[in-house]
This record gives structure tokens, C-alpha cells and sequence, in this order.
């Protein structure tokens, strides 16, 4: 009697998990060939819920139903939760701008140091004749002693930019009187606008007033 219980609670909850997979994946394309599980940020984030057929990366393509063809990707495949991952590299080159997450990233040569032309990828803050954009790159943060010894560890920063016309993007940070060097046009304009609002050069949200108010004054001309 007692292992007809357990039989019985195991089939009950085998087809609560089945039922709660058909009725969560909810996510689907417009294409139906594409067809999405939710997947928790927390098991993306833990590792241990994956068991790979092979840790390494193996290049391959994608035959979709309707003959067109994805190359140059790599997979894994992950035999827990029979699922394939992918992932591509992107010719930087080639493309107008990149959306990820309801966020817009551009390709643009910018000043490094001043001097040096160097080319990266930005999220685009602000669009327009003047762009603000904001740079990530990684900085090395000393760590403290330990019983081991000083575990370093490795830090996103982020810088904003501006990018005006084809021009490189140059960091966004100067004081009030350097206006003319980041804004040579309209400036002022620019200044007036920075004095009588209160315009702060090193706020986020104060650059933003700031850009798109000289946006508005090539719209107007």
C-alpha cells in the first residue's frame, strides 16, 4: 500500500512538471520552426545545472525548415536539459548597430589617450548628429591579503563618449571652459544652455540634457 502511495505522488508530480514545461515556454517567433523555454537567470547562472557531451566549443551550421542557413556558428550541447547553445563571432565591420536587450551598440573608431585612433563598440545613449555613447572595458582592482596572498579581480567600468558626425568618438569629460573642444559648433550656445540651466558636466542624466539640446539646435537650422 505504502509504495502504491509513492507511486501514485510521483506520477502526480511528473505530470505537474510536464504540464508546467508545455505551458511556460511561452516565448515562440513568428517563425514556428523557433520555439523558446524560459529559462530562470538564476540557471543560466549556475553552472552545475548543465552536463556537456563536450566542454569545447565545435563549429557548425544551421539547416532551418525553410532551407535557409546559419554559418560560422559554434555549439555545445548540454545533455542535462537537452538543449544546444550557440554562439558567433560578429565582423565588426559589417554591421549598422547591434540591439541586445532593448539596448543599441555601434562600431566606432574613437580617441584613445588624446593622441591614438583606436575602434570599439558603444551603447548608443543619445542618436542623432551628436551621439552620447557609453563605453565598457575592464579594469584590474587590487584585492586585499589574504591567507593566500592579494586576489586581484577584474572590474567593468564605464566611460562616456562623444561621437559628432563621422568624426571619432572623444571622452566626454571636461569643465565648463573647455566647452568649445567637445562642442567646436554652437558653442555659444552650448555654454549659455550649460551656465543658465545648471548643467552639470560630470552627470549622467545632466550629458543627456546637454547633447540633446545640441541635437535641437541643428534640427532648428
Amino acid at each position: 500500500m505504502k509504495s502504491l502511495v509513492l507511486g501514485l505522488i510521483f506520477i502526480v508530480l511528473t505530470f505537474n512538471f510536464g504540464y508546467s514545461q508545455i505551458n511556460n515556454p511561452v516565448t515562440s517567433s513568428k517563425n514556428e520552426n523557433n520555439v523558446y523555454l524560459k529559462i530562470s537567470a538564476e540557471e543560466e547562472l549556475n553552472k552545475k545545472s548543465r552536463v556537456y557531451y563536450s566542454s569545447n566549443w565545435e563549429s557548425g551550421n544551421i539547416v532551418k525548415k525553410d532551407s535557409s542557413i546559419m554559418t560560422n556558428l559554434s555549439f555545445r550541447y548540454d545533455a542535462k536539459n537537452d538543449r544546444f547553445e550557440m554562439w558567433s563571432f560578429v565582423n565588426p565591420e559589417s554591421i549598422n548597430f547591434i540591439t541586445m536587450n532593448g539596448k543599441f551598440f555601434i562600431y566606432s573608431e574613437y580617441m584613445y589617450k588624446k593622441t591614438y585612433k583606436r575602434k570599439g563598440y558603444f551603447q548608443i545613449i543619445i542618436n542623432g548628429y551628436a551621439k552620447l555613447l557609453l563605453r565598457r572595458s575592464t579594469k584590474t582592482v587590487p584585492g586585499k591579503a589574504g591567507a593566500y596572498g592579494y586576489k586581484s579581480r577584474q572590474a567593468v567600468i564605464e566611460t562616456y563618449y562623444l561621437k559628432i558626425g563621422n568624426k571619432p568618438a572623444v571622452r566626454f569629460d571636461i569643465k565648463k571652459k573647455d566647452i568649445a573642444k567637445l562642442f567646436p559648433k554652437k558653442t555659444k550656445e552650448v555654454t549659455n544652455f550649460v551656465i543658465t540651466k545648471h548643467i552639470n558636466l560630470k552627470r549622467d542624466y545632466d550629458m543627456i540634457k546637454l547633447v540633446n539640446f545640441y541635437n535641437s539646435l541643428f534640427e532648428k537650422s
